[in-house]
């Protein structure tokens, strides 16, 4: 199944969307890197993904969210500094890792009390969050420890028998993952330097 990245049809959006509801894995294209998407309210699901991935359970994987998925997340918002950095970055490819006290998404910490979140610029991320209402995966289509991010070819490879659907957007060159900054009370951390430059992030934190 073919994508238009900018403009994704209501139809690919339902089958997607249907995909996923009904507990399915399905490889789609990002503003960034392509992904493995699943419905990760539900561990079942977030055990495959971890399985497809080759990725242990203690590593955990960041979400996509939406407004509506962020306030069942963080009914009182996000803290001040991921808050600034959120309205600042957001829609884009920076995932915030931030401290979560919440009870109902405590199997997506693997043990260590911190969520990742990212907030796409994708339409075709954002149009499968609003029918779907729930937080969706937001792991690279590669196995854990190789090289990132995988050709579309070897993502046929490595993934076509084992999730229950591929969807493919046109071809960009120099693609990046998203960058990881985790945020904390004693200040922030690159986790993974990505899409936007750490230079970007560290001269706005300066600013004030």
């Amino acid at each position: 199944m073919k994508v238009d990245r900018e403009n994704p049809s209501n139809q690919i959006l339902e089958r997607v969307s249907s995909v996923v509801k009904s507990g399915g894995v399905v490889v789609l294209p990002t503003e960034t890197v392509y992904g493995l998407v699943g419905d990760v309210s539900s561990a079942p699901v977030l055990e495959r993904i971890f399985e497809l991935k080759r990725r242990g359970a203690d590593k955990p994987i960041s979400i996509f969210v939406n407004r509506e998925v962020l306030i069942k997340l963080f009914p009182k918002g996000l803290p001040q500094v991921s808050r600034k950095l959120a309205d600042r970055f957001w829609p884009g490819p920076l995932t915030l890792v931030i401290p979560y006290e919440g009870r109902d998404f405590q199997h997506l910490t693997s043990g260590s009390r911190k969520i990742g979140l990212r907030f796409s610029a994708s339409r075709l991320i954002q149009g499968v969050l609003e029918k779907v209402k729930t937080p969706l995966s937001a792991t690279s289509a590669n196995l854990s420890g190789e090289k990132r991010p995988y050709p579309f070819e070897k993502i046929l490879q490595t993934f076509s028998s084992r999730v229950d659907l591929i969807v493919k957007a046109e071809e960009r060159q120099g693609e990046k993952a998203s960058t990881v900054l985790e945020v904390e009370a004693k200040g922030v951390r690159i986790i993974r330097e990505g899409a936007v430059p750490t230079k970007e992030i560290t001269d706005f934190l300066l600013e004030g």
